[in-house]
């Protein structure tokens, strides 16, 4: 999981290879990119690099700098462009999404549950929130209540941040 890309099929990686310049010209970056095949929908996830977040202004500057893309002819006509931010609730897919998200609360869904130790008590868990302080090439380290949970990168079935509101 760390390691990976964006997992990305054959279609998404052509317009990520095709974008990705156009937004970083916008001195933006790609956080994520969507494309369901036969869908009508694009949906390209931008932020700036030193807050995480976009504004809508960010948004609209970079939907009009890529009309040259959808204009070529290997994209679909009825293709329909949403840029927006990851949002607050972002999923967590690849190392630098997770470097970025150190020493903040993650949601995570396991492939299969765990038994660790906390309070002096054996628990089972397969769902979790717990705090990311760190991480490896192949693990997460996670405190979750008085314990710190090592986490082989492949278990994580899904990960968001989750942040307290």
């Amino acid at each position: 999981m760390i390691g990976r890309d964006l997992g990305l099929t054959t279609i998404e990686k052509k317009f990520f290879e095709k974008c990705n310049p156009i937004i970083e010209a916008e001195g933006l970056e790609t956080y994520d990119l969507s494309y369901v095949q036969g869908s009508t929908t694009l949906k390209i996830f931008i932020q700036n690099p030193v807050t995480k977040t976009a504004l809508i202004e960010d948004c609209v500057r970079v939907d009009h700098a890529l009309d040259v893309v959808f204009a070529e002819d290997w994209v679909p006509d009825s293709i329909v462009l949403e840029v927006s931010s990851p949002g607050v609730f972002r999923q967590l897919k690849t190392k630098r999404h997770f470097e970025q998200a150190q020493g903040e609360w993650i949601a995570v869904t396991l492939n299969e549950e765990i038994e660790y130790a906390a309070a002096g008590k054996a628990k089972k868990m397969r769902n979790f929130r717990a705090k990311l302080i760190g991480l490896t090439e192949e693990e997460l380290k996670f405190q979750v209540e008085d314990a710190q949970l090592n986490i082989n990168a492949n278990k994580i079935k899904k990960a968001t941040l989750d942040p307290e509101i």
